[in-house]
């Protein structure tokens, strides 16, 4: 659909990245780099949240069977287009907490991208991490990238703008009377100017660690990144690595 038709409107949160979202999220070749050394076995990868699937496609090549959900259509329809021809590639428009009913094993999942924020509640995401588990082979991983809110000074926050190409995206939040954060983006384009906002979980670094072991996971590792630099108040990043 065509972007700021109709100026400062709310729309559905992807409605209006979905035609840019690969100019403004390229992929970071740090994050197939990463996952692939944490694993020996290579029979399964699955990637919950995975958008317009480009680390599925940078994956397959290393994997038996390859699976991306998303709850977005509208980036599952890119993906699929560009995918068509990847015979072990399989892309499901499925909600991250049907996982524990999926028969796929995997020696690897992850969930980049600030995607476990968008779970409503810390039991929310207690209940995805056990499902993930029982699906994770043993010597598995399990990566959960967040931002990192341990970093962040105040939660009403304003991120630094990106710019790219004839692009220009903004990023806020600003704090809910329930806990959770209300996470806005702002796209300009030649072509106009579109909002929209969605919740979010400030899940920090302690709470994601703790949830984690409640999970069954007794070894998490943290990162500051894909850059395997160890995680610190400061860091860009949250990234954990879960081990059954």
């Amino acid at each position: 659909m065509p972007v700021g038709v109709s100026k400062d409107k709310d729309l559905d949160f992807y409605a209006h990245l979905r035609p840019h979202y690969d100019t403004l999220f390229p992929l970071d070749r740090a994050r197939p780099e990463f996952l692939l050394s944490l694993v020996r076995g290579r029979r399964g990868f699955l990637d919950l949240g995975c958008a317009t699937a480009t680390l599925c496609d940078s994956m397959v090549a290393d994997f038996e069977a390859v699976q991306g959900w998303d709850l977005d259509a509208g980036l599952l329809d890119i993906a699929r287009r560009r995918c068509q021809n990847l015979s072990n590639l399989h892309l499901e428009h499925r909600d991250l907490r049907e996982v524990a009913k999926s028969p796929f094993h995997a020696d690897l999942v992850s969930c980049l991208g600030n995607t476990v924020v968008h779970l409503p509640s810390p039991e929310a995401v207690l209940s995805f991490f056990r499902g993930v588990r029982r699906i994770l082979k043993r010597d598995g991983a399990f990566v959960v990238q967040t931002v990192n809110y341990d970093g962040l000074a105040c939660l009403d926050h304003d991120f630094p703008v990106m710019e790219r190409e004839n692009l220009r995206f903004e990023r806020s939040y600003r704090a809910r009377p329930d806990g959770r954060l209300d996470f806005t983006t702002v796209l300009s384009t030649p072509e106009g100017r579109s909002q929209a906002t969605t919740a979010q979980l400030p899940l920090r670094c302690a709470e994601l660690v703790e949830l984690a072991r409640q999970a069954g996971f007794p070894a998490v590792t943290l990162r500051g990144g894909f850059s395997r630099r160890a995680w610190n108040p400061s860091s860009p990043a949250t990234v954990a690595i879960l081990r059954r």
